[in-house]
């Protein structure tokens, strides 16, 4: 289903709970035992007691337009959410976004810069990156910091799962740049076996600009 990957890659550290109904899903985890419960885009329900809120910012994206769905992508205005939260992360960039939001809400305000656990490649490797995210430019953008010379990068549409034919295009591109294919650890968990020979995932992780925050959460782009 869309966005199974997210569940997938939590699965590997932890039980997750599926639910259609948030405060139903917190009662099931309760009763097996969960001590700390992360809820996915929980900001809005108000059916759920929430001891810390987290809210996050694409800092290359940030607002968008800053209209409501459908004439952009939010659903409430972000101030009174901003006020709620505990702390807010910006991703990806350190740039207008994270200053704009950090002048205005204060030391509440991080940032989460994305860090790759290690180098899948050897020296300077040829690669074609390619993601199916919100915005894969934050991907392609670790690939550069790791030193890989990009010869190509595709890009699909968020939780894309990814068709044969699919494949024999990103294999036709790299094979013609002599380059490897990378990927997110989300993407590669949407691809068969059969689809995953010859392409390599890229494990990254945030890494906080808050002392209190500084030790490296394993994440997913």
């Amino acid at each position: 289903t869309q966005g199974g990957e997210e569940r997938m890659l939590s699965a590997k550290t932890t039980t997750v709970v599926v639910s259609k109904n948030k405060k139903q899903g917190v009662i099931h985890d309760e009763s097996l035992g969960a001590v700390v419960i992360v809820l996915d885009d929980g900001l809005k329900n108000p059916t759920v007691h929430k001891d810390k809120t987290i809210v996050i910012v694409d800092g290359y994206r940030g607002f968008e337009n800053g209209r409501l769905f459908p004439s952009g992508p939010l659903r409430e205005r972000p101030h009174r959410p901003m006020m709620r939260a505990d702390k807010i992360i910006v991703t990806g960039i350190q740039g207008d976004v994270y200053n704009t939001l950090h002048q205005t809400y204060g030391d509440k305000v991080i940032y989460g810069a994305y860090e790759p656990i290690q180098l899948p490649f050897a020296g300077r490797q040829s690669v074609v990156p390619f993601a199916g995210l919100g915005n894969p430019e934050k991907f392609f953008e670790t690939v550069r910091q790791c030193g890989y010379p990009i010869r190509a990068k595709l890009s699909y549409p968020d939780h894309h799962y990814y068709t044969d034919e699919d494949i024999e295009t990103l294999r036709s591109v790299s094979a013609t740049a002599l380059a490897e294919l990378v990927t997110t650890e989300k993407d590669f968990v949407r691809l068969t076996e059969t689809q995953r020979h010859n392409i390599t995932p890229l494990l990254v992780r945030m890494r906080m600009n808050d002392p209190k925050w500084a030790t490296p959460i394993v994440q997913g782009l």
